[in-house]
């Protein structure tokens, strides 16, 4: 022990005495090791952290899952230790506060008890539920302390949850979450951290097949594997099951797959963040390379030093301990600095992806990720040491000693400095090219024409309850009110209200018919109805496509002519129109049948998804007043009249509560942030890939400038000796730069294969570009060449600086 410290301290010693060295390595190290803790902690947060669930490995989800008659079936198989049927949705509460909009889990009363959690206050829901009816529900923490304050009397108070009462039985533990918690989907302006659990009964399912059929769509299943069940056990048995079920109609055809929960909660980010992985190794490479150079550097200049220790009687071992020494003090001093770099990048990560990425604000250094630190500081000093380390030993004492000082050019070394340069260029430029090829991705999408115009407009969702609002007429006059009452409010431009909000997905599928003549698989003659096929509606009111500026390509838009006492009439997309005729003119006038003839009378440009690539969907919109059901959750739309829209929260708010005190309004955002947050993920991803690229080429062009730098230093006899005889002081710039220009051409020629076969990681990730984007290959190109650039010429130019007369009198 006493030794190590020995060792230690002198190693120490030695560093201090070269401040510039140690300085650049203990950077260059803290560069590397600071993004690879960034990275490991988010990986830490969201893939490594178990689940806040017993024995997580052992649960399995299905989703979407079965209907009720399969999951009777599957829950009495013995490959199952138990299974319990859940579905989250958000839901209005009141009664605590301030009306809002929460998630609400409604499970079956078995659901903790498969997931392993008990209430931390209070009881769970168990045989008792079924005396007390499905009136009783449990808090999660984060609902008790904001709602409650934490009061632990809250057992007994009363919740109103979509305008009905509700009995708190209890609170569950902090760490708990519900399953759409745990995603690291894109977070909303309703309280994503707060949720309540009602119980899902077995009285109501017990109704006639139809109703029970209703009640259960869109349940999901969560069971626990018997011990010693591997999933393709659970798979094959499930699979073997439901073969004897006979399904309802529309499921026909359907399959029903269970997954682990650990990867069906992280769904596509292993695949992410395997690339931020892949990308900050890189450049964990390109520091270490920078480092050896650096030490290969240090070793030649001290030639003289280790000699006449190795003369005096230190052995070849004694001499690697040594230098080893240097480079784990190197690593670990790299490591200190990393994590205090990275204590800084995980709080840029939390604050720029937290709000709208589920659970990315917990990201921290905790217990776990400041030992993957220091393992990581001490790997990577050893192992950027060890090569220098061995060069030094092998070295003859003898001639060494022979060496005057400013001669020191030992055989081979020069080539190896070369070697590691060549590879930071060629690992740099695999890095600026994938840093590139999100980038233009990423630039092509947010640029991408959405078909609508996003800015100045504000959307707000309301929710009515279905106790509150039970008939249709009742909820088509609250819109109607509130639409009304929302176009007046001052500088308000346009107002609309949509059943899908702008950037959404959730549109609406149901069978529709189609009056002929029409073309495509659903030919149909002049008059009659096509056949029966899914097509996707939408219900809007007021003013849907000007407020959000949608182009009208023939005919009208709908608007406040389309009264309930009108002719019925809708408006279609131009995907609709191309799946039935050859132009959007033919489709004018033609019905479609849904309950009743629509008369088309205009058709709209179509409106594109954020973040995909894929065709428009063929769409149907029917007037509010007119439509066939009115959707008790709808998005309200204003146009301001500039383009900040935020400000008009504050009136719609107010007006919300004129309308209605106990209607929660929730996701107020402008529809730009809600555009911007679509792309969130990938902007997170691309930055972090950029800051890394970016570090690298300037790892890479220092490592060039050293090398030329070092190589000028050992050679300032020769260039002397060049200029003495009449070479001019060009020729040596030339000399040094030519020199240090082949080795990053050298290296942008064999980067530029492999960076094409690493690439493809990428390909899944990328959908506005192509992994052979050539734009993205040449400005990688340029740009690595420009920094390789910068980094030879400064040495060049200094080499010009050298004066023959002092050089020839030093001899």
């Amino acid at each position: 022990m006493r030794d190590t410290l020995h060792a230690f301290r002198l190693a120490l010693r030695a560093l201090l005495r070269a401040p510039a060295f140690t300085g650049a390595a203990v950077v260059a190290l803290a560069l590397g090791i600071g993004g690879s803790t960034v990275v490991f902690s988010v990986v830490n947060t969201l893939l490594l952290q178990p689940l806040p669930y017993a024995d997580p490995d052992r649960l399995v989800v299905c989703d979407p899952g079965p209907p009720w008659a399969l999951y009777e079936q599957w829950r009495t198989a013995d490959v199952f230790d138990g299974m319990a049927a859940y579905n989250e949705r958000a839901a209005n509460v009141s009664g605590a506060g301030e009306p809002e909009r929460i998630i609400m889990a409604r499970v079956t009363p078995n659901f903790l008890s498969v997931v392993g959690v008990k209430p931390a206050i209070g009881r769970a829901f168990g045989p008792q539920s079924e005396a007390d009816g499905d009136k009783i529900v449990l808090l999660t923490d984060a609902f008790w302390r904001k709602h409650y304050g934490g009061a632990r009397d809250v057992v007994g108070r009363t919740l109103r949850i979509d305008d009905q009462a509700y009995t708190v039985i209890g609170v569950l533990p902090r760490q708990f979450k519900t399953v759409t918690q745990l995603m690291p989907a894109v977070g909303l302006s309703f309280d994503w951290g707060a949720a309540v659990f009602v119980p899902l009964l077995r009285d109501p399912l017990r109704r006639e097949p139809a109703s029970t059929d209703m009640f259960w769509r869109g349940m999901k299943l969560v069971a626990r594997l018997s011990p010693g069940v591997t999933l393709e056990q659970a798979r094959a048995a499930a699979g073997t099951i439901a073969k004897t079920v006979k399904l309802p109609a529309y499921l026909a055809g359907r399959s029903f797959t269970l997954e682990r929960l650990t990867d069906f909660v992280a769904g596509e980010l292993p695949a992410q963040m395997a690339i931020l992985a892949a990308a900050v190794g890189l450049l964990l490479l390109v520091a270490g390379a920078n480092v050896a150079n650096l030490l290969l550097a240090r070793g030649t200049a001290r030639q003289r030093e280790l000699a006449t220790r190795a003369a005096l009687g230190a052995s070849a071992g004694q001499l690697v301990r040594h230098a080893l020494t240097e480079s784990l003090v190197l690593g670990l001093a790299g490591g200190l600095l990393g994590i205090a770099a990275a204590w800084g990048g995980v709080r840029v990560v939390s604050a720029f992806g937290g709000p709208v990425l589920a659970r990315l604000d917990a990201v921290g250094l905790d217990l776990r990720v400041l030992a993957f630190a220091c393992v990581l500081s001490m790997a990577v000093g050893l192992l950027a040491g060890i090569v220098p380390a061995l060069r030094l030993a092998h070295a003859a004492p003898a001639a060494a000693l022979q060496v005057r000082r400013g001669y020191a050019r030992v055989r081979g070394r020069v080539p190896l400095s070369s070697v590691l340069v060549f590879a930071e260029v060629v690992l740099s430029l695999v890095l600026v090219l994938g840093a590139g090829l999100l980038a233009r991705d990423f630039a092509r999408l947010a640029s991408a024409d959405l078909g609508f115009r996003p800015e100045g407009v504000l959307t707000a969702d309301v929710s009515l309850s279905r106790v509150q609002y039970p008939k249709t007429p009742q909820v088509g006059a609250f819109f109607a009110d509130l639409l009304d009452r929302a176009a007046g409010l001052p500088g308000i431009r346009s107002a609309a209200l949509s059943s899908v909000a702008p950037a959404g997905s959730a549109v609406m599928s149901v069978n529709m018919q189609v009056e002929g003549p029409t073309r495509g698989p659903n030919a149909g003659a002049a008059g009659a109805l096509a056949p029966e096929d899914h097509e996707y509606t939408q219900v809007v009111g007021g003013n849907y496509f000007r407020t959000l500026t949608v182009p009208i390509v023939e005919g009208r838009p709908l608007d406040s002519r389309d009264a309930a006492g009108t002719e019925h009439v809708v408006v279609v997309n131009e995907a609709f129109a191309r799946k039935y005729w050859d132009s959007p003119r033919q489709a004018m006038r033609h019905r479609v049948m849904l309950g009743g003839y629509y008369t088309i009378v205009g058709v709209a440009g179509d409106l594109h998804d954020v973040a995909s690539t894929r065709p428009p969907l063929p769409l149907v919109y029917f007037a509010l007043p007119q439509s066939p059901w009115v959707p008790s959750q709808m998005t309200v739309l204003l146009k301001g009249p500039g383009d900040d829209a935020a400000a008009l929260a504050a009136p719609l708010t107010r007006l919300m509560r004129q309308v209605n005190p106990n209607q929660p309004l929730y996701n107020v955002l402008t529809l730009d942030r809600i555009v911007s947050t679509q792309l969130a993920r990938r902007r997170l991803i691309m930055t972090m890939m950029a800051v890394f690229a970016g570090l690298a080429l300037l790892l890479a062009a220092a490592g060039v400038y050293g090398v030329l730098s070092y190589a000028v230093a050992q050679r300032a006899h020769e260039l002397g000796v060049r200029m003495a005889i009449g070479g001019s002081r060009r020729d040596v710039f030339s000399l040094v730069l030519g020199r240090g220009m082949r080795l990053v051409g050298f290296g942008v020629v064999a980067g530029l294969p492999i960076a094409y076969a690493l690439t493809r990681v990428l390909a899944a990730q990328l959908v506005g570009v192509t992994r052979t984007d050539a734009p993205t290959y040449v400005a990688s190109t340029v740009l690595v060449g420009a920094l390789g650039l910068f980094g030879c010429a400064v040495p060049a130019w200094r080499a010009t600086r050298v004066d023959p007369i002092v050089t020839l009198r030093s001899e």
